[in-house]
């Protein structure tokens, strides 16, 4: 179907915003290790890989409801405090080889909950099932203007 090509004339050369929503957010780095060694799309250098937590008490996957903390002035984060609450499905995560995070969250250990590059943005969390705090990311994505 060609997506990858058209997904790349809009994102790279158009520099059209995109959210990516968790499983998203992972295929937007250069790998991810679910299944095994799988290529990612390349617009963020790192790599996703699963949980390994050191708390038995744990479980994976993470599920449920988690504090992400805002870490950096971001257009998503609009209307919201510098910490707030949102829902998460997933065993894996991005470990990003490039400045671009924005937000974290600490589910036995600190990790990667969302990330902005320019016109990128991606949250490992569900804004769609995190009630309030989630709409306003929804919201606030689709009123960005890039600059």
């Amino acid at each position: 179907m060609n997506l990858i090509n058209v997904l790349n004339e809009e994102v790279i050369k158009k520099r059209k915003p995109i959210l990516g929503i968790c499983l998203g957010m992972q295929l937007l780095a250069d790998e991810g290790y679910e299944g095994g060694l799988n290529k990612g799309l390349g617009y963020i250098k790192g790599k996703v890989k699963r949980f390994n937590l050191k708390n038995k008490d744990l479980r994976v996957p993470h599920v449920g409801w988690n504090e992400v903390y805002l870490r950096k002035n971001c257009p998503l984060f609009y209307n919201l405090k510098e910490s707030e609450v949102f829902y998460f499905v997933h065993s894996y995560h991005l470990i990003p080889e490039e400045d671009i995070t924005v937000g974290i969250c600490d589910y036995g250990k600190k990790f990667v909950a969302v990330i902005q590059k320019e016109n990128i943005f991606a949250t490992q969390f569900h804004p769609e099932k995190s009630q309030k705090s989630g709409l306003q990311i929804l919201k606030n994505f689709i009123n960005y203007k890039k600059c």
